[in-house]
């Protein structure tokens, strides 16, 4: 948990993920308004366990995120889009739609704790083989780049709104 070794903390290494789906749902970001503090593991780690933001995109979409590390370890990840008409939901892997599980296939199997999810296990999976067939990785820098403009300008924030 130091800045100089991992660049960030919970943003950088655990809602990334989260936050590179909101992206591709809901557009491209423009601004972004968080807090990010060290809650809890003050006296062990530089780098923060917390974050709140307002997140938004061109298009007039509003995200809030709340991410945290200090969970009691068993709550899985959510992501939550309300629309005009309905309410989707991601959670544990399964897609849940007006509260209705969607009929998955589940990917993979949990490596580690239930609460990070399978997508780990199928990210690295699809990356061994995109460089056994000598293929594009799933992921690109390009495809990156929104998820981390939010998180690096969430760190400048402090509480400001700024723009991307």
């Amino acid at each position: 948990g130091k800045w100089a070794n991992e660049g960030g903390g919970l943003l950088i290494n655990q809602a990334i993920h989260t936050i590179d789906l909101l992206c591709i749902f809901l557009g491209k970001p423009n601004f972004v308004q968080a807090l990010c503090n060290k809650m809890r593991a003050s006296n062990v780690i530089e780098v923060e366990d917390t974050c709140s933001a307002i997140i938004d995109f061109e298009n007039g979409r509003r995200a809030n995120l709340l991410a945290t590390t200090n969970a009691s370890g068993h709550d899985a990840t959510t992501l939550h889009i309300e629309t005009k008409n309905h309410t989707l939901d991601i959670r544990d892997s399964y897609l849940y739609l007006d509260g209705e599980m969607i009929e998955t296939v589940q990917a993979g199997h949990y490596v580690g704790k239930r609460c990070y999810g399978n997508g780990h296990f199928v990210i690295i999976e699809n990356f061994y083989n995109a460089l056994d067939n000598n293929t594009d990785v799933p992921v690109s820098i390009s495809s990156a780049e929104s998820a981390m403009r939010v998180i690096f300008t969430a760190y400048k924030s402090n509480g400001s709104k700024l723009s991307i």
